[in-house]
């Protein structure tokens, strides 16, 4: 805000609009889709790779690595479930984060599944954060600011304009 508004001097008229220098958030929406659906791309190519992704196995193996760094593993110190078994639960793990990723190409189309894109990729997140994927989390938190529609901060912007009016 600049001092002659903050004194008083010069009053805003016109309320921004939405779509005013969007450009920027637009271009983090499209590298966050692009992260995701490479990432979903990476786990299907090669396609040996892929198959062995699908059966859950390479889920299986880096949950349970992962495991053994976690603060789980030095707080309670074993796991919560038997990393050894349960292969469909790794399977449907695998697939679920395949959908997920790849479900990001929405992004680039349309706003309407904006808000269950984030709710997956923060629950997806929040799962890896508690099996000891800890750097993930903040960065995906970060990058769905991007993905909010502009109204909302549009009636943010334009409740503390009204409110500094009144005062």
């Amino acid at each position: 805000m600049s001092l002659d508004r903050r004194f008083g001097l010069v009053k805003s008229k016109i309320l921004p609009t939405s779509n005013v220098y969007r450009w920027p958030i637009e271009l983090v929406a499209a590298w966050l889709s692009y992260i995701y659906v490479a990432a979903g791309i990476a786990k299907l190519i090669p396609l040996y790779r892929g198959i062995h992704w699908l059966n859950g196995g390479t889920s299986q193996e880096m949950m349970y690595h992962r495991f053994l760094n976690s603060f789980s593993f030095y707080i309670f110190r074993r796991p919560w479930f038997d990393y050894t078994q349960h292969h469909w639960l790794f399977a449907a793990l695998s697939i679920a984060s395949l959908v997920i990723e790849f479900s990001c190409i929405m992004i680039l189309f349309t706003y309407r599944f904006n808000r269950t894109i984030i709710i997956l990729l923060f629950c997806m997140h929040l799962f890896l954060y508690l099996t000891g994927v800890l750097g993930f989390m903040q960065l995906a938190l970060l990058l769905c600011i991007s993905l909010i529609s502009p109204d909302f901060f549009s009636k943010l912007f334009k409740e503390k304009v009204l409110n500094e009016v009144r005062v």
